[in-house]
């Protein structure tokens, strides 16, 4: 089974549940922290999961839902998580919340999900391009090297 590391902010826990359950269905082992932003272990120990998962799957939004702003910060603990998952070359599947600056490192990765981390109206409108990129992800991971 293909196993997944689900980095996300506390502040939408909520779409972290529905990309979880999706990522089940599409039958990914998932490797994620469900504690409260504060409470995360220690840095060695994130760099040690994400090593260990065949891909990453990166909810990149800010800490708070600020409509209507760009070039928002996003929050600190996916940021480090995703540049640190493609410092390594891991496979990553990109969702982004509408306004936030994307890390560098990350910007040229992929086109990435849009959509507003708050709303379920959204998440049903792009679930398509959702699905997509989860199921890209797995093709990637599953093909033999080579025929990626």
């Amino acid at each position: 089974m293909t196993s997944c590391f689900l980095s996300y902010s506390e502040s939408y826990r909520p779409l972290m549940e529905t990309l979880r359950r999706l990522l089940e269905i599409l039958e990914f082992k998932i490797d994620v922290f469900d504690g409260p932003d504060l409470d995360r272990p220690p840095l060695a120990e994130f760099q040690h999961r994400v090593l260990a998962a065949d891909c990453v799957v990166l909810l990149l939004g800010p800490r708070e839902p600020r409509p209507g702003q760009q070039d928002i910060e996003p929050a600190p603990w996916p940021a480090e998580e995703g540049i640190y998952a493609v410092a390594k070359e891991k496979p990553v599947a990109l969702f982004v919340h509408p306004g936030t600056r994307i890390p560098e490192t990350l910007r040229t990765l992929q086109t990435p999900a849009r959509f507003d981390f708050w709303s379920a109206d959204d998440f049903v409108k792009n679930v398509h391009n959702i699905m997509k990129h989860l199921l890209d992800l797995k093709r990637r991971i599953d093909l033999p090297a080579g025929n990626q």
